[in-house]
């Protein structure tokens, strides 16, 4: 499920990017999404969020919320890089 996960990220990251029009090549897990050197804005950030929570219930037919209290700053952010954000949700999933 982890390679399914990916894909789902890594595709929302794509799009976030192509609607700045920024480019997509080279994203992978180590990819930064928040901090110093992301790829993302706070903006495109809130709008990759809602896109992965509605691919997430169109794919795996559940329900999650990715940001809760507390999640998206700090060093411990699950969504600092892919990787981080995949094995967020991954758990997630396993909770519900």
């Amino acid at each position: 499920m982890t390679t399914a996960i990916e894909d789902l990220v890594l595709a929302a990251v794509r799009n976030a990017l192509d609607m700045k029009g920024q480019p997509t090549d080279g994203l992978d897990g180590a990819t930064t999404l928040l901090g110093e050197r992301a790829v993302i804005d706070s903006i495109a950030l809130v709008t990759l969020i809602v896109e992965l929570e509605e691919a997430i219930l169109e794919r795996f037919g559940q329900e999650v919320i990715l940001a809760g209290d507390g999640d998206v700053l700090g060093d411990q952010s699950p969504f600092r890089t892919v990787a981080g954000l995949v094995a967020h949700i991954g758990g997630l999933l396993d909770q519900a």
